[in-house]
């Protein structure tokens, strides 16, 4: 999980940042919240006076919390805390409802910063399945007894167990190596591959993705506009859209600029664990000052957390894209069951990914830091099969030049009969 002082979700206004509040914020959240005025308009728990102690106990609080249990955010104006916006959301008979709460500093009042503030939030939260009542029907017979997970009502299981909810031991002899999770060919499952690594395994994979992209200017733009033939096939009307693992530059800046095609796009999400770092630190970064560049015009959210905090999500987007992503994950059937949950019916989903079954069939194969997964063509049919294709193109050059096997996919989401 990201740490909510990580900045793990932006929202970006004209006047106004919204983000996580931050250890840094105390004095200016001493500073503008220790006003009569302020807290004679709220609840009792907003102390006055807003003492040390007051603004360490409430830092302590929000900065423990992880992206996915806190809409506590901090109103930004000329890179300062000035005020506090949150929702919170009722119990028992109430759990389906919210409340939204939030306060300013007196300096800056009359400028219109609370009003673009509510918007950016009200325009965004919906999207978040925090409500206590909703399940995943996909998988609610399955648990998979904690040793796997759950993709579109099958266990994938981890390696050494099997069974219907992976239940049983499977006895399988271990290498000397595998005993302290060093080896990669400790994680390879016969059926599967590599679908699933230990959070050390994947932190060291998103430290090397780190300094690999500080060096680029795009994200092989061209190779994928080729393997989804320049989009031709894709709707115009992409509508609530989400683009995840989206590096640096994105595949969506992509398709915007396409010569010969209209995208409509009402929404954009754009989430990477590594987003903010690229923000600070890759020169080329397409989404700089919160938009898209060239597309300000599009509502942007940036969510830097692990493809893995997405179970947040239900009914969501109308359109997903994710391409050559998988390979940098940590669990790779909680991201497709991730994708799968917060597409909506008959959404869109656009997606490019390899397959490595030759990979396992010699005996050569080695550990690759950069791509700690890789899933064999079964887990790629399973998944790809619960949508309708529009596109698909196999073994596309953009792939095989390489000297790998892949798709470059778009499908509707199909509905599921539950039994």
């Amino acid at each position: 999980m990201t740490n909510a002082s990580e900045d793990c979700i932006r929202l970006v206004g004209d006047k106004v940042i919204l983000r996580p509040w931050k250890s840094e914020d105390k004095r200016s959240l001493i500073e503008n919240g220790n006003n009569y005025k302020i807290a004679i308009n709220l609840r009792n728990q907003f102390p006055y006076p807003y003492t040390e102690q007051s603004a360490d106990e409430w830092l302590n609080f929000v900065t423990s919390l992880t992206c996915t249990e806190r809409l506590y955010l901090a109103i930004e104006v000329d890179e300062k805390a000035v005020g506090g916006i949150a929702i919170s959301f009722g119990n028992d008979v109430h759990d389906c409802t919210a409340e939204l709460g939030y306060w300013l500093g007196e300096s800056y009042w009359n400028r219109g910063i609370m009003t673009e503030a509510v918007v950016l939030l009200r325009n965004d939260w919906t999207i978040l399945d925090l409500t206590p009542t909703r399940r995943d029907l996909t998988c609610q017979h399955h648990d998979c007894s904690q040793h796997g997970t759950c993709l579109i009502g099958k266990c994938f299981c981890q390696v050494d167990y099997d069974g219907i909810d992976c239940e049983r031991i499977s006895y399988q002899p271990k290498r000397k190596s595998c005993i302290d999770n060093n080896d990669d060919t400790c994680f390879i499952h016969p059926i599967y591959g590599i679908g699933q690594v230990p959070a050390k395994r994947w932190k060291a994979a998103l430290k090397t993705e780190r300094s690999v992209w500080s060096t680029q200017s795009n994200d092989r733009w061209n190779d994928h506009l080729a393997g989804f033939d320049h989009y031709k096939t894709l709707p115009n009307d992409l509508g609530e859209m989400i683009e995840m693992g989206c590096g640096p530059f994105t595949q969506t800046l992509s398709i915007l600029r396409l010569p010969k095609k209209k995208v409509n796009i009402t929404k954009l999400t754009l989430w990477d664990p590594n987003a903010n770092d690229y923000i600070k630190r890759v020169k080329y970064c397409s989404y700089k000052n919160g938009s898209l560049i060239g597309f300000s015009s599009i509502p942007t959210t940036i969510v830097s957390a692990p493809s893995e905090d997405m179970n947040i999500y239900l009914n969501a987007f109308d359109t997903i894209l994710m391409i050559n992503v998988l390979e940098h994950v940590q669990n790779a059937f909680q991201i497709l069951q991730n994708l799968y949950n917060s597409l909506r019916p008959n959404g869109i989903l656009i997606f490019g990914e390899r397959w490595w079954d030759y990979m396992f069939n010699t005996e050569k194969y080695g550990g690759d830091v950069l791509h700690p997964i890789h899933i064999k063509y079964y887990v790629w049919k399973w998944f790809t099969d619960h949508f309708e294709p529009i596109y698909d193109a196999r073994n596309h050059q953009s792939y095989s030049k390489y000297g790998h096997n892949g798709s470059y996919f778009i499908g509707r989401k199909r509905k599921v009969k539950f039994v």
